[in-house]
């Protein structure tokens, strides 16, 4: 499902690099390799993991096999890996551009050859592959198509040119649901639509908040993300109207059947935490988005750990 939201390095730690013919030291390489971890987006690919075990919890109604869950985290990590490193090879222009990027490896040449990184991702996407597939084509594919979404269709394609970016962008996060689910599951149970199309609306709303706060380097990086196409004002209302069909949705599971009264009592308790969307219908402010950014991912955690809980219990 997803979109950055900080991997920054610190560049003043970066100066312990080899100088020309100088002799190799045991610490030198550190920073490299922070480099190159930091490629991977691990927020990003720990949201990802995330979402597709808890999935993977609800469609077995308990504890699946460890080995499973093994195959699924390592073809999920991979490929949403690789996908990331990818998103670092193609923004870097872009990257150099914002205060908030400006540091990281590619954007700032630490890393002097991008096309390292490029291979970098697409060999974590193919290793990904056998992975996924010892749980089957239907997970192999959902993988493939989450690291597809995010690289081709939101990075290449979309991300400089409509401000639909971030929601077509959202179904990288639905296919990992998907994956999860197909991971324990063969069953054709319309559920797991619902459950990705959870993550689908939340996704827009987590970034919007977002953008409303980096609005300005956005604009100067010529993204056309919604807030900066549509204003502040307008920005808040789309926000707040997400977050209303975001709650609204979280309770279908429980009126469809799918869910119990746990975690009916927890989407309502968690819906507190999309509140402050509201909010930005008079003030859409910088500082109140901030906030939503946070309390979003809380809000997404909390939801799919209620719907796993519900489920084994």
């Amino acid at each position: 499902m997803k979109a950055g939201t900080g991997d920054d390095v610190m560049a003043d730690t970066m100066t312990g690099g080899l100088q020309a013919g100088s002799p190799a030291i045991p610490g030198s390489i550190w920073p490299l390799v922070r480099d190159y971890v930091s490629l991977l987006k691990l927020r990003i690919v720990g949201l990802l993991l995330f979402i597709a075990i808890m999935a993977a919890l609800t469609a077995g109604g308990g504890l699946p096999p460890i080995s499973s869950l093994l195959l699924l985290a390592a073809g999920g990590g991979l490929a949403s890996a690789g996908a990331s490193a990818l998103n670092h090879y193609i923004d870097r222009d872009m990257d150099g551009l914002m205060p908030r990027t400006q540091a990281r490896p590619l954007a700032s040449g630490r890393l002097p050859h991008p096309r390292v990184a490029a291979a970098l991702g697409v060999g974590l996407l193919l290793l990904s592959v056998p992975f996924s597939l010892r749980l089957g084509v239907p997970v192999a594919v959902y993988t493939i198509m989450g690291a597809f979404v995010y690289v081709v269709i939101y990075t290449l394609w979309l991300k400089r040119r409509s401000p639909l970016n971030i929601i077509i962008g959202g179904l990288s996060g639905s296919f990992a649901a998907l994956a999860g689910w197909s991971a324990v599951s063969t069953g054709n149970s319309p559920f797991p639509l619902l459950i990705g199309a959870l993550v689908f609306l939340w996704t827009p709303l987590h970034f919007w908040n977002f953008a409303l706060v980096h609005l300005e380097q956005y604009r100067l990086a010529a993204v056309p993300m919604m807030p900066v196409i549509l204003g502040r004002a307008m920005a808040g209302r789309h926000i707040c109207l997400t977050a209303a069909s975001l709650f609204l949705l979280s309770l279908v599971p429980f009126f469809m059947g799918y869910m119990g009264p746990l975690y009916l009592v927890a989407a309502l308790g968690l819906g507190v935490l999309l509140r402050g969307n509201l909010r930005l219908l008079r003030q859409p402010t910088a500082q109140i988005a901030w906030t939503n950014y946070k309390l979003s991912g809380l809000y997404l955690a909390g939801l799919f750990i209620a719907m796993a809980a519900d489920s084994i219990l």
